[in-house]
């Protein structure tokens, strides 16, 4: 996954905005329900919605989320800080 030019959504066809994501889309109709309260949103509803529990909506949905590879993070499982040295990077298990 990465960026796009296009605004067009990649599971719907449709054009994607911001509105098409928030009130309509349908892969995220569930969530949607739970979290906003309606299936489908009306600009209306839309704008008496405070901005957190939008922004709690999207964090939910995983959408703009990339995978850990093109962030540059390890994908190996996280080692426990006093497995490490101190002082360097060296997984010996010595805390100095």
């Amino acid at each position: 996954m990465g960026l796009r030019n296009e605004a067009v959504c990649p599971l719907c066809q449709d054009e994607e905005t911001s509105i098409h994501f928030i009130a309509k889309w349908s892969a995220t109709m569930l969530l949607r329900r739970s979290i906003l309260g309606d299936y489908t949103l009306s600009l209306d509803t839309l704008n008496g919605i405070h901005w957190t529990v939008l922004l709690r909506f999207a964090k939910a949905s995983k959408r703009f989320l990339r995978p850990r590879s093109l962030l540059g993070l390890h994908i190996e499982p996280k080692l426990r800080p006093q497995r490490w040295c101190a002082l360097c990077t060296c997984p010996e298990g010595k805390v100095r």
